[in-house]
């Protein structure tokens, strides 16, 4: 290229010279050229001509230089920048700009997520074995709460249309129980500074919770004796020397004789014996199994105890003629199957000097 522009040059020079004598008034056409560079990577020229009154210049270039556009005078960079480059493809598996992640593939349910974002709660896509639910709103009244986990009676929110309450602890005696019901009567649980009682049937019976949970029905404690429900006593008991037990039986532990001379013998034959210790042992500790250990046979006193057990003898009589023992009946809840006699004073009086247990040890 080069050897064919210094041929044009030399084929030129004469006319330049020609030109060069003349006037440019005078219509002639000159020509001029300058001087061409050559480097390594590009050749420039320039030509100008001029034809009448006016002149033309044109320039060419060819090749480029780094940082600048061939012909365009443009900037432009060899890479493109992640963060300012074009916006990249979703799921072509590179992180682009735009994306939080990218996978390169289509499952909603691990880390990264439809739209190239990271999983996260309230995205409506449940993160496999991280979110127990995720339906992608910010309510904590339906069945999947705001921290993506099932709803559940305890969890402290209100499961709109299937639970009455929610407090979120596992306390039934206040308004709502571990059920996620308002507390009520017969639900078996006392609601506290409502309720008194609450057996779950509340109908007055002994024992239990009267209608309303208001008040206890009839039971032992309420000093009234029922009788035909067992109870023995119920409250205060008349009777020196003996007191009621918080199930209602009769508490003869403080009683120290038991009259059992002759015919007034309590068990086996006459006389006092093991036998009568036994019953005595089983009427002191309120026991079935109660035995006597050891005893000892005296002479009673005017104080509290068992008179004669045998019911059917009348000579027991005080100084106004009449017969000063109390039959307290049967007590099988003791393991005496026959009536005991109870007197509150007098026994030396009414019984005379004859033996008596006085002392006694015994074993439940």
């Amino acid at each position: 290229m080069n050897h064919r522009r210094a041929l044009l040059l030399t084929a030129l020079l004469p006319a330049l010279a020609c030109a060069g004598n003349g006037s440019a008034d005078d219509g002639d056409v000159v020509l001029s050229t300058s001087s061409s560079s050559t480097t390594d990577d590009s050749t420039s020229s320039s030509t100008s001509s001029t034809t009448g009154g006016g002149t033309t210049s044109t320039a060419t270039s060819s090749g480029s230089s780094s940082g600048t556009d061939s012909g365009t005078g443009t900037s432009t960079t060899g890479t493109t920048d992640a963060t300012t480059g074009p916006v990249g493809e979703c799921g072509n598996g590179l992180v682009e700009r735009g994306e939080e992640c990218d996978d390169g593939n289509s499952d909603n349910e691990d880390e990264c997520v439809e739209g190239c974002k990271l999983a996260s709660c309230g995205d409506k896509f449940r993160q496999m074995g991280v979110e127990e639910c995720d339906d992608g709103n910010d309510s904590n009244e339906d069945w999947c709460s705001v921290e993506c986990k099932i709803a559940k009676c305890g969890d402290g929110n209100l499961y709109i249309g299937f639970e009455e309450c929610d407090d979120g602890n596992d306390n039934n005696n206040d308004m709502c129980i571990d059920t996620c019901e308002v507390a009520s009567c017969g639900d078996y649980y006392v609601h506290e500074g409502v309720e008194v009682c609450d057996d779950g049937v509340n109908d007055n019976s002994y024992g239990g919770c009267a209608p309303g949970c208001k008040k206890l029905g009839p039971h032992c404690g309420d000093n009234y004796v029922a009788k035909d429900q067992g109870e023995r006593c119920d409250g205060i008991v008349p009777l020196d020397g003996v007191t009621c037990k918080s199930n209602c039986f009769y508490d003869f532990s403080k009683i120290t004789q038991m009259y059992c001379a002759g015919t007034c013998s309590w068990g086996g034959v006459s006389g006092c014996d093991q036998a009568d210790a036994d019953i005595f042992c089983k009427l002191k500790l309120g026991t079935a199994t109660a035995k006597a250990t050891s005893f000892k046979l005296g002479s009673p006193t005017n104080g509290y105890g068992f008179p004669c057990g045998n019911p059917k003898l009348y000579a027991v009589i005080d100084e106004m003629g009449n017969d000063p023992r109390l039959n307290l009946g049967k007590l099988p809840e003791f393991g005496v199957n026959q009536d005991v006699m109870y007197q509150s004073k007098d026994i030396l009086k009414t019984h005379g000097d004859k033996p008596s247990i006085v002392q006694i040890s015994c074993s439940p």
